[in-house]
């Protein structure tokens, strides 16, 4: 048996990249708004770093799309306009069953697992009323397709518009009754997978991401 993968010593992560997973973080859950301004400056300090690893975590978000950079201005956390959400729900709409369907193929009951442990934490935060902590969770379970999925080009292109989703359902305004309902289509499509209904529960899916399109359009509004 072939020991050297099990001994290979882990690079530690450079400032650079500690800084844009506490950005990325904080933009996904909401603690930073859509549109806020950045300042190298006072993120420095909140970090305990250096601007230099500010700067290019920030040039990093850039071309990702979550941060924009405006010379003369500075740097703020995205902010995109109905037709851009649109287009994010469309792509949403296109790759997630493809996620889906791949996950469902390679993982198998242990991503089944995965998805039902997804799910009973997010029926527990409902009935603690913490919304936060049930659209936090929400994330968790699309982005299950695509720990799965062993299609490398499928979790690049989710990995392009993962923080962009997840912040906007964090900024999205969920009221309890929303969340219930959004939260029972979970619930189906989960069921659908472990009946082996996978035609069914790709459609389920696309109807369940052009649900949310209407609330993180009425967020941007």
């Amino acid at each position: 048996m072939n020991t050297h993968d099990n001994e290979r010593i882990e690079r530690p992560k450079s400032l650079t990249e500690m800084v844009i997973e506490r950005l990325q973080t904080a933009i996904m859950e909401g603690d930073l708004k859509l549109g806020q301004a950045l300042s190298e400056t006072m993120l420095a300090t909140k970090f305990g770093v250096s601007k230099t690893p500010v700067r290019e975590a920030l040039f990093r978000l850039k071309q990702e799309g979550v941060v924009d950079i405006i010379p003369q201005k500075g740097s703020f956390v995205f902010l995109p306009d109905p037709h851009q959400v649109n287009d994010l729900c469309e792509f949403r709409a296109y790759i997630e069953p493809l996620g889906l369907a791949e996950a469902f193929q390679e993982g198998g009951l242990d991503f089944l697992d995965d998805l039902e442990v997804c799910v009973t934490k997010m029926r527990r935060l409902l009935q603690r009323d913490d919304l936060v902590g049930y659209l936090r969770m929400d994330t968790q379970f699309h982005q299950t397709f695509f720990d799965y999925c062993a299609n490398p080009y499928l979790k690049a292109s989710y990995a392009l518009i993962s923080t962009k989703a997840a912040a906007l359902r964090s900024h999205m305004s969920m009221n309890k009754s929303k969340a219930d309902m959004s939260n029972l289509q979970h619930i189906e499509i989960l069921e659908l997978l472990n009946d082996g209904k996978i035609e069914e529960a790709i459609a389920l899916l696309k109807r369940h991401i052009v649900d949310i399109k209407k609330d993180f359009l009425v967020t941007v509004s």
